[in-house]
């Protein structure tokens, strides 16, 4: 069986969404996890040989974001993220599909109340000639799709 061909249907590249935590500067070059999931538990009857499936409730993995280290913009955000860690920082956090222009397409991914879990260190590397970068990770309660 083969799967039918949308005329004019195409894929869509990596590079062509905006990943943004509202009311932090700048927007974040890598998104990963948020992906929403189930555990599936089993339950015999007495003398059954085939299980009834109870799903969980469900949840939603941590997101993890990452963008390259600039001090000028991250060393005050890094700041404020590691004093917040210890009272609780929680921001939506936005995943936005774009056109090949740049501009917002479609419905977003939105993660509301997302709890911030780790400020990672700029990677650093004496050998290295690539950028620093840095990752922030996230819980995230929820996933709605707008």
């Amino acid at each position: 069986m083969t799967t039918p061909v949308t005329p004019g249907l195409t894929g869509h590249a990596q590079h062509q969404f905006l990943a943004k935590i509202l009311d932090v500067e700048g927007y974040w070059a890598a998104f990963t996890g948020g992906e929403p999931s189930i555990s599936v538990g089993e339950m015999y009857d007495g003398g059954a040989q085939v299980p009834d499936l109870i799903p969980s409730r469900g949840t939603v993995g941590n997101i993890t974001l990452r963008r390259s280290f600039k001090p000028e913009r991250d060393m005050p955000i890094r700041a404020e993220l590691n004093a917040a860690l210890r009272t609780g920082y929680v921001k939506p956090i936005v995943l936005q599909p774009t056109d090949r222009s740049g501009k917002a397409a479609g419905a977003k991914d939105l993660h509301p109340g997302c709890i911030l879990l780790r400020v990672g260190t700029p990677q650093a590397d004496a050998n290295s000639d690539t950028g620093s970068s840095y990752e922030l990770e996230f819980r995230s309660p929820q996933l709605l799709v707008q």
